[in-house]
């Protein structure tokens, strides 16, 4: 039987089978419990004709019913496919229509987007989570049988507009080396328990034997996350440790400051999906000062990259304007280099020329990651394979798209999307040092700039009305960044996934418009 995320899950029943290993709201379940669903799930899906090999689209939320059918799906060598529910009608028919699923399993309102889809009506077999509730015998199916870390456990599309969708695909390897540098690196306590607002991370509370809690939220609308639910949650059930999207702890560390709220239990916070800048790290210090708080850069085809303590971000990395976003040092298992700035795929001939391509320490260019965790191949798109992987013998490097070099000690600096870089007065700019000295104006939430065409744009996100474009104006010139040829105060759109970093395709299309209209 081959070593995968089920195997261990059913080990973890037998060593602690009365422990609770989800927490839902009124619900919860034990690792017994759950390994008997999971087999029980697998013997409906066998009944039903699903095959080493078939992926299923799931249309499920955060709960122990998807976890109890992922796992399933896995016992029985299938793969689940997930695509984003915030995406485009367009964009979801060409991620169905890549994935070709054999079934299609989801919450009774998820089968409505048959309607409105064709390639979901095309899917073959259509099943409600109300098929998996009878309890009916496991079928003694073994489980997993002829699988390999080769094979393909999950396929997700990344949040994106244009082009092919890109569908990551992670194999069971995958999963099993994403599971070891996680659990090396947040080194949890086998009586922690996890209050969870990140999917991936209750498939290494689930392998490691603790308890996960699973708040009630929409995780496609993190910014409207119930502070004081969480807070009152921690409390409850003496949540020790906890991992999700900067905007959730900014809310938590809001309320907590607000009313004077002290979450004794709460021993570690890990903080991802988004950049945390010194700003935001002093505010959640301050809420949570018995509590070690850990920022953690990384991307979709590669979690984590580094990690820094939010102390040493405050102490380290105060002139973020000068010298970019501290990110820490790389994490173990992982290889980072930087390379130059080109447009296109890069090709190298061997590992001689490779290490002639990358940039030496201090010079900034494009980050990129190999090891083990380091997503190795897309799912059926030889294009986005090409422009985002850099093939040196055996070793596949992944271009993350971020500026940034590498400076003393080994510490990364982030300066921003690789693209969003622009060339002013003569001078090339990089936009996080940018943003951070924006949000130092006073009334100014959030701040960036645009440069579409020759027109540099300011646009402000305020916290006050009071603000002006004089003020921004004088500010730009005291702090000797950019003065933009127009200044636009605007709500800036943010990401869907974490709702806590700009989403640059969304503003630079709202602002041509803008742009645009003033001309006339």
């Amino acid at each position: 039987m081959t070593i995968n995320l089920v195997t261990i899950l059913y080990e973890n029943a037998q060593i602690n089978p009365d422990k609770p290993a989800i927490i839902h709201g009124k619900k919860r379940i034990t690792y017994k419990e759950l390994a008997q669903d999971v087999r029980r799930c697998a013997g409906l899906l066998k009944k039903k004709g699903i095959m080493i090999g078939d992926r299923v689209l799931v249309f499920l939320p955060m709960s122990i019913e998807l976890y109890t059918l992922l796992l399933a799906l896995w016992h029985c060598g299938a793969s689940a496919v997930f695509l984003d529910a915030w995406a485009r009608k367009k964009r979801l028919e060409q991620a169905a229509s890549i994935a070709k699923c054999k079934a299609f399993v989801g919450i009774y309102k998820s089968h409505i987007l048959r309607i409105f889809f064709r390639e979901i009506r095309r899917i073959p077999l259509k099943l409600s989570i109300r098929d998996f509730n009878s309890k009916h015998e496991y079928t003694g199916i073994p489980a997993i049988t002829g699988l390999t870390e080769n094979d393909v456990a999950l396929i997700t599309f990344t949040t994106g507009s244009t082009g092919i969708p890109k569908a990551v695909k992670r194999t069971h390897g995958f999963l099993l080396a994403q599971h070891k540098i996680l659990t090396n690196h947040l080194n949890p306590d086998i009586n922690d328990i996890d209050l969870v607002t990140l999917p991936i991370f209750i498939l290494t509370n689930l392998a490691v034997g603790i308890t996960s809690y699973i708040p009630l939220f929409n995780p496609a609308r993190p910014e409207r996350v119930n502070a004081l639910r969480l807070c009152d949650a921690v409390n409850t059930f003496g949540i020790r440790t906890t991992a999700g999207s900067p905007v959730i702890y900014e809310k938590m560390a809001n309320h907590c400051i607000t009313h004077s709220i002290r979450l004794k239990s709460l021993k570690k916070i890990f903080i991802g999906g988004a950049p945390v800048f010194p700003g935001l790290a002093i505010k959640i210090l301050k809420a949570f000062p018995e509590t070690s708080v850990e920022i953690v850069y990384g991307s979709t085809e590669a979690e984590p990259i580094s990690a820094i303590k939010a102390y040493e971000l405050v102490e380290k990395n105060k002139e973020v304007q000068r010298e970019g976003l501290l990110v820490g040092k790389p994490v173990d298992a992982i290889s980072v280099s930087i390379i130059p700035d080109i447009k296109g795929p890069v090709q190298v001939s061997d590992q001689k020329n490779f290490k002639k391509l990358c940039l030496s320490s201090g010079k900034v260019g494009e980050i990129c990651a190999s090891g083990d965790h380091v997503l190795k191949e897309y799912f059926c798109n030889e294009e986005a394979q090409r422009q985002n992987k850099i093939v040196v013998g055996s070793t596949i490097w992944h271009r993350t798209n971020d500026a940034g070099y590498m400076g003393k000690n080994g510490n990364l600096y982030l300066m921003g999307r690789i693209k969003q870089h622009f060339t002013h007065t003569g001078k090339t700019w990089y936009i996080f040092p940018l943003e951070e000295c924006l949000t130092q104006l006073s009334g100014v939430r959030l701040g960036t700039y645009l440069k579409i065409n020759t027109v540099l744009a300011v646009i402000i996100e305020r916290e006050s009305n009071l603000i002006k474009n004089d003020d921004v104006t004088r500010y730009c010139k005291e702090k000797e960044i950019p003065i933009p040829d127009i200044i636009l105060f605007n709500r800036l759109p943010r990401d869907p996934r974490h709702n806590s970093k700009i989403d640059y395709d969304r503003l630079k299309i709202s602002i041509q418009k803008k742009i645009n209209i003033l001309k006339r």
